[in-house]
């Protein structure tokens, strides 16, 4: 197995913005498993905590949300990348953002964040089934608009449902069906995470193996909204319109040793190692962070 832990500094901050208490909870696989699924309240995560019951994000710009994202466990860390390499797969008019000394300034940095159980509703009606899986994310630069934005490079998700209630919330295409098995323990208060995702199409294998304390800081990461706008892409290659968003995040930073933390990408088939496979198009991964997060998050998204 080849682990690719990075011996740099960990970046001050994170690349995306992003975010359950594991109670009780059992060891599970999910795969793939499209088609409909009958309509459900999903539950909210509390935006406020001083008025009584449960409140959405006050942010004027998100005062009509087309839906949100639940997800109640996850797992997020940033992987490097060459800066040539992610520039080429961009769409028209984006520019990828260098990483911040001291990493060289010939490297870009890519967010993972993989989610064990989450669920999309769409304010208009409809809740997807539970799905697992991951989403990469990278801060590029809108030179039109000459402004930071964060790209969903690739949403690999086990879940049909959840798939299609994400395209109708955030544009066509932005997100697919992935072969995913998702583990999750918790034993003496220390979680363990594992998940595998293969997308043949778009030569994707990654697999990864984290272990840490299982008491996330709550409400560690707040932003009502998000500075920066988001944008899923339509097949990796056109940018699909722009989102406001809001997260609230309960979240706890593990630092990695060769004990708790286990990378593989791809070198699986035909895939070469360390090729990170995304819709545009690949990339090679030369280092990873030397912290990940364990977390659980709410997201709302409304068209800019």
């Amino acid at each position: 197995m080849r682990r690719m832990i990075v011996l740099a500094v960990t970046l001050t901050a994170v690349l995306v913005a992003l975010p359950f208490t594991p109670v009780g909870m059992r060891s599970s696989v999910v795969s793939a498993h499209p088609g409909a699924h009958p309509a459900a309240v999903l539950p909210t995560y509390d935006y406020d905590t001083v008025t009584p019951n449960t409140q959405p994000p006050t942010a004027p710009v998100l005062a009509n949300p087309t839906g949100r994202i639940l997800s109640t466990l996850g797992l997020a860390f940033n992987v490097y990348v060459p800066l040539a390499e992610l520039q080429a797969i961009l769409p028209p008019g984006f520019t990828a953002t260098p990483a911040p000394p001291p990493f060289p300034a010939d490297l870009a940095g890519i967010n993972l964040q993989y989610s064990f159980h989450q669920q999309c509703a769409l304010t208009a009606g409809g809740v997807s089934a539970p799905a697992a899986g991951l989403s990469a994310y990278h801060f590029a630069r809108n030179t039109a608009l000459n402004r930071l934005e964060s790209l969903a490079l690739a949403v690999e998700q086990s879940d049909g449902s959840f798939v299609d209630c994400q395209r109708a919330m955030l544009g066509p295409n932005g997100s697919r069906v992935a072969e995913v098995e998702a583990e999750a323990k918790l034993k003496r208060g220390q979680l363990q995470l594992k998940f595998d995702v293969e997308d043949e199409e778009i030569g994707l294998w990654i697999r990864v193996w984290a272990e840490g304390s299982s008491a996330l800081v709550a409400r560690g990461n707040h932003a009502d909204p998000v500075g920066a706008a988001s944008r899923t892409l339509d097949g990796g290659m056109l940018a699909n319109p722009t989102q406001r968003w809001s997260v609230m995040s309960d979240q706890l930073f593990v630092a990695v040793t060769d004990k708790n933390f286990r990378l593989e990408v791809g070198g699986r088939g035909a895939i070469p190692e360390a090729q990170l496979g995304l819709p545009g198009g690949a990339v090679t991964v030369v280092s990873v962070d030397r912290t990940f997060r364990f977390n659980r998050f709410e997201n709302f998204y409304q068209p800019e």
